[in-house]
């Protein structure tokens, strides 16, 4: 397990072991971070925080099944514009771009 590879934070070897012997996968330690309460020495994950995660994540799925086929038309680092993309045009946008996609 390495916290570090997304991770502001570096892992010990105590921790990386420590993870694997109690069963925590790569990527929980990025959730707890992200969605747990700050403490003191780190971060914990209540069942509040964890409504509330599930919440906001949940509103992301949501938005992006309404944006399935939304087009961001970018020149540079600006935005040019966007729209609904029908389906022959998303085609064509995929086939020349080569699978360029970027990310945020």
């Amino acid at each position: 397990m390495d916290f570090a590879s997304r991770s502001t934070f570096r892992s010990s070897a105590h921790a990386e072991l420590r993870a694997r012997q109690r069963g925590f996968r790569d990527a929980d330690v990025e959730l707890i971070l992200a969605f747990g309460t700050d403490t003191d020495n780190g971060a914990i994950l209540t069942s509040a925080d964890a409504e509330r995660g599930v919440a906001a994540l949940k509103r992301q799925i949501a938005d992006l099944e309404r944006l399935t086929g939304a087009a961001v038309v970018t020149e540079g680092d600006t935005v040019v514009t966007l729209y609904h993309a029908r389906q022959t045009r998303a085609r064509h946008m995929l086939r020349n771009a080569g699978r360029r996609c970027r990310r945020l």
